[in-house]
């Protein structure tokens, strides 16, 4: 096959093989314009998702059939509700690589389509580049071994464009659907662009958008989730072979999970909760650990002037945070003139004030409360409030706000 980009042409005649309709894995993600490509062709088309929601998005006429690849039986229960069955697949399947985990979904896939099966696969499936070849042979002998006969199942290695001017990049989902495409017609395994030198490949060491999540989780979410299996199978004190039987997946899998090299869904993260004794939310410790943060150093805090405040009324600010529902705003108050009228302040919210050194009476609404180092007032700031009486100056207080974010 040519190493240049193929398109997804819409006018041309369907492929051989798909008079009784395509089933395609991936047709919500990476396949798309595959699914538009055969619609317009006047092909049948199924598409398999464990996504809900993104088979709602589908144009009308396709078919939409829930399943997981990570989860053969209830795949093989989806495939045989979906009548008529599809006469041939294209099947994205970045964990089908000769270390894989995969091997019984793909089987799943065989037995359940007579004609064509054209596996999509990731470059890692090559490695090293002399073995390009001997992928289709490696998976229909993996198949074999599941019991199930090969048939006519055909391979298109994913490599990414060569350009002669500018760095290389990844092919788009337009590319590899007709890409993917043109393997129904030609039964020979297949290489888009280039597998090699891998150090060569866009982004460095940066992951390969060939691992397009069609179920919508992030790469980020991926490697917190391998780190925490990683790191509770070790606690357990089970090996990978120990650990994947208590979770119920294969060796091969719970090794992809434990690399960042797929992504599980819902019934698998359930499986591996139980299976290493933890519960589901604690697969996901870490995945917002980079917030905001706010440090002050000790007298660098900015000087603001508040309405209504006197001379001797010193207000700096120490942080303000203004997260996706609340803002907040920390001060420290420093009080060194008394006056004969202290101001008073209302505002949404809550405030809560904890007393430094000095001593003060603070009022709030018609209560009044004297305040010594350690002494801690919390109320509503839209009640009116503020000092009444500066008993020992100075006084210094910490005042923190917190409010309702109502705007942009």
């Amino acid at each position: 096959m040519s190493t240049s980009p193929p398109t997804v042409v819409t006018g041309r005649a369907a492929p051989s093989g798909t008079r009784a309709g395509v089933l395609v894995v991936g047709g919500t993600g990476i396949l798309r314009p595959a699914v538009d490509a055969l619609l317009a062709r006047g092909v049948a088309v199924t598409v398999l998702s464990r996504s809900e929601a993104r088979l709602r998005a589908l144009p009308p006429g396709v078919r939409g059939v829930v399943g997981d690849l990570d989860d053969p039986a209830a795949l093989a229960r989806a495939l045989r509700s979906s009548r008529p069955a599809p006469g041939a697949c294209l099947a994205y399947l970045p964990g089908a690589v000769p270390a894989g985990g995969s091997d019984e979904a793909v089987a799943v896939l065989r037995a359940a389509v007579p004609g064509p099966l054209v596996a999509v696969l990731p470059s890692a499936a090559a490695a090293p580049p002399s073995e390009i070849a001997d992928v289709q042979p490696a998976l229909a002998r993996r198949l074999a071994a599941a019991g199930v006969p090969a048939g006519d199942l055909r391979v298109l290695l994913l490599g990414w464009t060569a350009p002669g001017a500018g760095p290389p990049r990844w092919h788009s989902p337009a590319e590899v659907s007709g890409a993917a495409l043109e393997c129904l017609d030609d039964p020979s395994t297949q290489v888009l662009g280039v597998l090699r030198p891998w150090a060569d490949r866009p982004g460095g060491r940066a992951e390969s958008p060939q691992r397009v999540d069609e179920g919508g989780a992030s790469p980020g979410l991926e490697l917190v989730i391998s780190r925490r299996v990683r790191e509770y199978r070790r606690i357990a004190g089970l090996s990978v072979a120990d650990a994947a039987r208590r979770v119920g997946v294969s060796k091969a899998m719970l090794s992809k999970i434990e690399n960042a090299q797929t992504s599980c869904s819902l019934a698998t993260l359930s499986r591996l909760a139980a299976g290493l004794g933890v519960p589901v939310t604690a697969l996901f410790r870490g995945i917002d650990d980079e917030r905001e943060a706010v440090f002050t150093a000790a007298g660098h805090g900015a000087r603001i002037s508040r309405h209504g405040a006197r001379i001797g009324h010193d207000y700096e600010l120490l942080g303000h945070l203004r997260g996706p529902a609340k803002d907040q705003e920390a001060l420290l108050v420093t009080l060194t003139e008394s006056s004969e009228v202290f101001p008073l302040f209302q505002h949404p919210g809550v405030e809560f004030l904890h007393m430094l050194s000095g001593a003060m009476v603070y009022g709030h609404g018609d209560a009044r409360h004297a305040m010594r180092p350690g002494d801690s007032l919390q109320f509503d700031g839209q009640g009116p409030h503020g000092p009444v009486e500066l008993v020992e100056l100075p006084a210094r207080f910490l005042s923190v706000t917190a409010q309702e974010v109502t705007g942009p």
